[in-house]
């Protein structure tokens, strides 16, 4: 599965945490791990092995500081990064470990997107253009350059050429 994102939104990567098969309606999530790419150290975790869920302590790596919430609320559950940064994109897997139950992985991939900046219109002499240009001859060449910093490449195939252009 992939989660696409966008840079400085907020994102959700869920994580199934219901039992399987649901038998046994008096199971319940003992401990929720999360793991970035290859790494084998969580960088979020969820343990209600001594108690509820209710009670359960919520831990996260520094790196993501008070930007990770897990939230059980929902079903899916799923991990929030509020807000996603660039270096967020990876691989990310959820372990569910249950009090009976077996234990339940799943593997999200998250994209994000970075938009650029504010693009910058100005003509062949460097003038910024704030609004209306002109006026122009009917006829006399037009040059007008549009610079845009930052954001992310954005790959476009040869279909996608052929078809829009």
């Amino acid at each position: 599965m992939t989660v696409i994102g966008v840079a400085g939104s907020p994102v959700n990567l869920p994580c199934n945490i219901t039992p399987p098969g649901e038998e046994d309606a008096e199971d319940a999530i003992a401990l929720v791990l999360w793991y970035k790419d290859e790494s084998t150290t969580p960088i979020y975790s969820l343990d209600a092995r001594q108690g509820s869920l209710d009670q359960a302590r919520h831990a996260a790596k520094d790196s993501l500081n008070a930007r990770a919430h897990l939230s059980i609320s929902e079903r899916p559950a799923f991990l929030k990064l509020d807000p996603v940064m660039m270096e967020d994109e990876g691989e990310y897997k959820c372990r569910a470990d249950f009090k009976k139950a077996r234990t339940r992985y799943m593997s999200v991939f998250l994209k994000v997107v970075v938009p650029p900046g504010k693009p910058v219109i100005t003509d062949r002499n460097k003038e910024v253009l704030q609004s209306l240009i002109g006026p122009y001859n009917e006829g006399e060449p037009l040059m007008l350059i549009c610079e845009v910093i930052g954001g992310k490449k954005l790959f476009i195939s040869k279909n996608f050429l052929e078809e829009f252009f």
